[in-house]
């Protein structure tokens, strides 16, 4: 990965907005989330590359997150934060290839606030995903890499596995949780994957941003449902 203005630009980018746009569609305060008798279920994992891992779940989502629907299904009001959409972003268009789906949005809740992005992708350009990892892009721009860690985060019932990683530089710290979806188990690039990623600024103790992030985790997935892939 070279580094240089681009990946600087892309980096200050995807922090200052995690989340929430589709290139065709924009979020709705309005949306509703699913009863408890409705299931959206996602296949997530924390391997790269279309890797399965033994972390891999499925998980019932309040909200239909695959792809074509996310940036309509996904409120802007949710739980109690509330949310801003900031737009597509040129450098995130660049850098992954003109992705089918950017979602990009700023959450705040009193003091607290987080960024959510979303980007998914189908055929070749997929793979773009895992070339720009959240510890790739920061180490690139300057960032120190704290730590890296997979950790589970607790749902209503069962837990899920995610990314996590600390970065700091020039006195700022940065906490960063991220993650792949898929809407089948086939793996297939065809198919397409969504790339998520939250991002909070930790002022003093890291466990703070990582029990805000959790709670966000645990707003879009509900549960995870027994399955095993053969």
């Amino acid at each position: 990965m070279r580094l240089g203005t681009r990946h600087l630009a892309l980096l200050l980018v995807l922090l200052a907005g995690l989340a929430a746009t589709q290139l065709w569609g924009t979020g709705s305060r309005s949306s509703e989330p699913a009863s408890d008798t409705t299931m959206f279920l996602h296949h997530v994992d924390v391997g790269g590359w279309y890797r399965a891992t033994e972390a891999e779940r499925v998980v019932r989502a309040r909200h239909n997150l695959s792809a074509e629907q996310i940036a309509e299904t996904l409120p802007l009001d949710m739980g109690s934060w509330e949310g801003q959409d900031l737009g597509p972003s040129e450098d995130i268009a660049q850098w992954y290839d003109d992705p089918e789906l950017q979602l990009r949005r700023r959450y705040e809740e009193g003091q607290k606030s987080f960024w959510l992005t979303a980007i998914g992708a189908r055929g070749a350009k997929s793979f773009r995903m895992f070339e720009h990892t959240p510890p790739i892009c920061y180490a690139a721009t300057g960032w120190r890499v704290q730590s890296e860690e997979t950790l589970s985060v607790a749902l209503a019932s069962g837990e899920l596995a995610v990314q996590a990683a600390l970065f700091e530089r020039e006195g700022i710290t940065t906490l960063v949780y991220y993650w792949y979806q898929w809407d089948s188990p086939s793996r297939d690039a065809a198919d397409g994957i969504v790339s998520w990623r939250l991002t909070t600024s930790v002022r003093e103790n890291p466990a703070v941003g990582h029990a805000l992030l959790a709670s966000v985790v645990r707003e879009l997935y509900v549960e995870t449902i027994p399955w095993r892939r053969q």
